[in-house]
């Protein structure tokens, strides 16, 4: 059954960060500067489920926040798409993504950029060996911290702090330089990511792991590292962490939230937690519901 509460709001109901500028981004494009993409629509679709869209004049973000999601490409290939990246969908190509498990695990962004904006880097769609690349790129963890804000702003209806959150992500989204090895991911990473996913919160080692699909350690890691551009313990360590933003609103003890991903003490998750998203847990909390 599909879930899916979308909203979309002008971009003119909300002023940008100061970090960044539209017309700024439309300038290193090479566009005319005339104002006119704070006049454009953007939109915010907020998905639980199975969700399909396409869209033949503007480019489109897709980042998970919770759990793991199948992404089928136009060509018909099946990626495993999760918190630790985000996609970037091209103008007439249909966006099509369901969860991978209970439903109630999961959650996602998908937000439609306005048409006078494309990525830094757009190219020519090239394609390898019959193949479309996809572009999929590394979600820095700035990302997941505005996506986790337009969660929590949405709850209570504050539609100027979503586009302000969106509007910075439609901007990191589209300046995000673009990893094509990961949608050449292989069936057996594939098969790890989605059991990182489901037992993210227990202590799993790369020797259980590897036994388990039939590789050893070190080959696994070779094959885990090439195609999701870092180490499986970043990935795990970033699974983790996502997993506690997604959870922290409205949670009071810290601590509960640090065991319950996979962390052995609250002062171990403290260090991680600041470390990566530049404040503690209660300072983040804060952040997200902040007006």
């Amino acid at each position: 059954m599909q879930q899916i509460r979308s909203q979309s709001f002008s971009l003119a109901t909300a002023e940008p960060p100061m970090a960044f500028d539209w017309q700024d981004m439309l300038a290193r494009q090479g566009r005319d500067v005339d104002g006119t993409a704070q006049s454009s629509d953007a939109e915010i679709h907020e998905i639980q489920g199975p969700f399909r869209h396409c869209d033949d004049r503007r480019y489109r973000i897709f980042l998970p926040t919770k759990g793991a999601f199948a992404y089928r490409t136009s060509d018909g290939r099946r990626i495993v798409a999760d918190a630790v990246h985000l996609f970037v969908i091209a103008p007439g190509e249909m966006l099509d993504v369901e969860p991978l498990g209970r439903v109630d695990k999961f959650r996602g962004l998908v937000l439609v950029a306005p048409e006078e904006l494309r990525p830094l880097n757009a190219a020519p769609k090239r394609r390898f060996n019959g193949q479309a690349e996809v572009m999929a790129a590394n979600a820095p963890l700035e990302a997941l911290l505005l996506a986790n804000r337009i969660h929590v702003m949405s709850s209570f209806e504050e539609k100027n702090a979503c586009m302000e959150a969106a509007t910075r992500l439609i901007a990191i989204g589209l300046s995000a330089p673009i990893l094509p090895r990961i949608s050449k991911s292989s069936p057996i990473v594939d098969r790890l990511k989605v059991q990182l996913n489901e037992t993210f919160h227990q202590r799993s080692s790369l020797t259980d792991l590897s036994a388990q699909v039939g590789k050893s350690p070190s080959l696994l890691t070779q094959m885990f590292t090439r195609s999701q551009d870092m180490s499986f313990y970043q990935y795990q360590l970033k699974i983790r962490l996502s997993a506690a933003l997604a959870g922290l609103f409205g949670r009071h003890n810290i601590t509960e939230v640090a065991y319950d991903v996979g962390f052995s003490s609250h002062s171990h998750f403290s260090v991680q937690f600041r470390r990566a998203f530049g404040m503690s847990p209660s300072q983040c909390r804060l952040y997200l519901a902040s007006l």
